[in-house]
């Protein structure tokens, strides 16, 4: 769970991935969280939910973005995954800044 500030108003959320299994979205969203954190992918692979949950936030009228997983261990890499993360949510309409974590 986090919570973020944006334009002077707090927002409580989570952030989910493949280890969370099937969502509930709209038990999400009536348990009071208004943003979800997305994991897309991680190194080279993409989330095996990252589209499922995309969906379910999007349908449940939940505001939402997307975080990749950074593996890399050298410039090289860091650049190819910064450019699959990016072509993993291109086309998306998501609400936040995307993210990494290290």
């Amino acid at each position: 769970m986090f919570s973020t500030t944006a334009s002077g108003k707090e927002f409580e959320g989570i952030d989910v991935s493949v280890w969370q299994g099937n969502i509930d979205f709209e038990q999400v969203k009536s348990s009071g969280k208004e943003i979800v954190y997305i994991r897309a992918g991680e190194g080279n692979y993409e989330d095996s939910y990252f589209k499922e949950n995309a969906s379910g936030a999007e349908q449940a009228g939940l505001l939402f973005g997307f975080y990749f997983f950074v593996t890399a261990t050298n410039s090289d890499q860091a650049q190819q995954q910064a450019e699959y993360f990016a072509s993993l949510i291109n086309g998306y309409h998501y609400n936040c800044r995307p993210a990494v974590d290290f």
